[in-house]
């Protein structure tokens, strides 16, 4: 499963050049929201009505059977618990889920809100943790469900390279509490070198997170807006990325126009990949971390 993002819904909705007929039915969204201030998120939990209008004008133009919030808070880890009470709160009756995260590294905030939302909610609760946190903090906030089970997990994406124990903490950990757990704030291309594959790099996150070494159950691109020029217009790159969804590798391709429907048609490619593991560049990586977890 491809987890659809903020860009697949301003696609569809913004832009007359996406011609694609797409039936979201059975697939899920999450939405991001920056909360990169005190001041910001303080306007959001005033804009519960609006946000709530917005989801549902979503839900019923497209018809996703999960919708997800995911906040970024950047750099501000220094939340008071007021603040992350009411923004669980504000998401109940709007998501299908109530989000919540470990922000920074309080491991006791995260434990008290966690058993807050899970008692308050009968347990409709999805977590999301850091791929890329200290392994043994990771361990220490893993073990925590054992007590305290949310519905699902989502991890944010770290290098599968750098981050492998972790991984390989997480799928462990999730097989065991048999929960769908998924990838999301991903990049693109792994970017694994070093495997003799001069295409390894460009094999998709996606390929390698659902292979059965990992087992994640979806993935989901991260959602960045896009940078404004000098004029004070949104630009894009210089090259358009294509996914081969026979290869499993992201190609770059001279711009085309429709930029929004190739992103559109690349992210439709990335649901619908199969088993690719014996793609070379792929084997490439999943052989490459093999032999790095030994």
């Amino acid at each position: 499963m491809e987890i659809s993002n903020n860009n697949v819904i301003g696609d569809l909705l913004s832009n007359s050049n996406v011609k694609l007929e797409v039936n979201f039915n059975g697939r899920y969204l999450e939405l991001k929201v920056f909360l990169e201030k005190e001041e910001n998120i303080s306007s959001f939990l005033k804009s519960k009505d609006t946000l709530k209008e917005r989801v549902n004008k979503i839900r019923s133009q497209f018809g996703f059977r999960k919708i997800w919030l995911r906040i970024y808070f950047g750099k501000e880890t220094n939340i008071e618990d007021d603040k992350i009470k009411s923004l669980i709160d504000l998401q109940f009756g709007i998501f299908d889920e109530v989000t919540v995260q470990k922000v920074g590294r309080n491991i006791e905030q995260f434990k008290k809100f966690l058993e807050y939302a899970i008692n308050k909610y009968n347990g409709k609760v999805s977590v999301i943790l850091d791929a890329k946190e200290r392994e043994q903090e990771l361990l220490e906030t893993l073990n925590l469900l054992d007590d305290l089970t949310p519905l699902n997990m989502r991890f944010l994406y770290g290098k599968f390279s750098t981050h492998l124990q972790n991984y390989l903490l997480i799928t462990g950990k999730m097989r065991v509490l048999k929960l769908p757990y998924y990838l999301v704030a991903c990049q693109k291309r792994c970017g694994i070198k070093d495997t003799g594959n001069k295409e390894a790099t460009n094999v998709a996150i996606s390929v390698i997170a659902k292979n059965k070494l990992f087992g994640f159950s979806g993935c989901c691109q991260d959602y960045i807006p896009a940078e404004k020029r000098n004029n004070n217009h949104k630009g894009f790159a210089t090259h358009t990325d294509i996914f081969n969804p026979n290869t499993g590798i992201w190609e770059k391709h001279k711009v085309r126009k429709n930029f929004k429907g190739i992103r559109l048609e690349n992210h439709l490619a990335l649901d619908s990949i199969g088993n690719l593991e014996e793609e070379e560049a792929v084997k490439a990586v999943l052989t490459y971390l093999s032999e790095l977890k030994k």
